[in-house]
């Protein structure tokens, strides 16, 4: 009976740090996996290894709950290795989960790079809600601009003149 608590509390020991390592890490902790993932993959990027690199960044990808910056970095990776299928679907999916206006800019970018204009010019059309995509359409930009070139500065009390007082130099 000895025997068996001697063999028995280590292994429960080694048990319980493994399952308190699995919960800082994909429980408590995520961004520091998600950092790593992608140093990870960064590093394997630099060094050629393309195939390793891209499995990290889907990692990332995946864990971090779909994040655009991950998503960008990912085409990125797949049109340096001339891969513009694999960029348009990972900024596709991307797109469906969560838009933004820096996934409609890069997924533009990478038909632009292709000669896919019209594809392009169709994407952009297709925006309905501008607020939930982040951007702003134009017409709501151009009253803005038109707005702030009316208005005068507050610190200038009304019927002085706005140009600056000229000084007086004796001859």
């Amino acid at each position: 009976m000895k025997k068996f608590i001697r063999v028995l509390v280590p292994l429960l020991l080694a048990v319980l740090i493994i399952a308190s390592i699995g919960w800082y890490l994909f429980t408590y902790d995520r961004g520091f996996t998600r950092d790593f993932l992608l140093t990870q993959a960064r590093y394997n990027d630099l060094h050629g290894n393309s195939r390793l690199s891209s499995w990290f960044y889907d990692l990332a990808y995946n864990f971090s709950h779909h994040d655009e910056n991950v998503a960008i970095e990912l085409a990125n990776l797949y049109k340096a290795d001339d891969n513009y299928t694999k960029a348009e679907y990972t900024l596709t999916n991307a797109i469906n989960s969560e838009p933004s206006a820096e996934l409609f800019t890069a997924l533009c970018k990478t038909y632009v790079e292709q000669d896919k204009l019209l594809d392009a010019v169709s994407l952009l059309d297709k925006i309905t809600n501008p607020r939930r995509s982040g951007l702003t359409p134009p017409s709501a930009t151009t009253s803005r601009a038109t707005t702030a070139s009316i208005s005068t500065s507050p610190c200038t009390p009304p019927g002085s003149s706005t140009t600056p007082p000229t000084v007086n130099t004796p001859p």
